[in-house]
């Protein structure tokens, strides 16, 4: 089983961007990202401390292909943005341990230091898998969409 330790692993992601995609995160260049995983992809480069404990590789290595496979299904038109979308995603569910969507697109809610989504879906496509949100129990509070329909926003 290979297992890295978490500031290990963050500093392997901050490695897969370079001087000049840092530059451009920062000051606000021209790549294909959205302000939510800008902003998340500058967080995570300012980060030098995460939380204690091992990243398993193996599922570092399926939640990337799953994102790879998703993304080149309903978001193919934009593969030079695919990189942010899955740096984030890993960032968010290995290190940052909070949800994969901002709460704009999703409609997630922090209670009582637990995040709970009304879009959650555990299928075998689905990414839900590796984020922190929990399944809304409140029926009321569920609302139509997937997270394909949220990845599109």
């Amino acid at each position: 089983m290979d297992r890295i330790g978490r500031v290990a692993f963050l500093n392997r992601l901050k490695n897969e961007i370079s001087e000049e995609e840092v530059s451009d995160l920062r000051n606000g260049g021209e790549l294909t990202i959205n302000d939510f995983n800008r902003a998340k992809m500058v967080e995570m480069l300012g980060r030098v401390e995460a939380p204690a404990g091992d990243v398993d590789m193996a599922e570092v290595s399926a939640m990337r292909g799953q994102l790879h496979d998703f993304l080149y299904r309903y978001m193919s038109d934009k593969p030079e943005g695919h990189k942010w979308i899955i740096l984030a995603c890993l960032y968010l569910a290995f290190i940052a341990e909070e949800p994969l969507h901002p709460d704009y697109a999703v409609k997630w809610v922090l209670k009582s230091g637990s995040y709970f989504c009304p879009m959650r879906e555990d299928g075998p496509e689905s990414i839900c898998g590796y984020c922190v949100c929990k399944l809304m129990e409140d029926e009321n509070m569920r609302h139509g969409g997937s997270c394909v329909s949220a990845c599109q926003k």
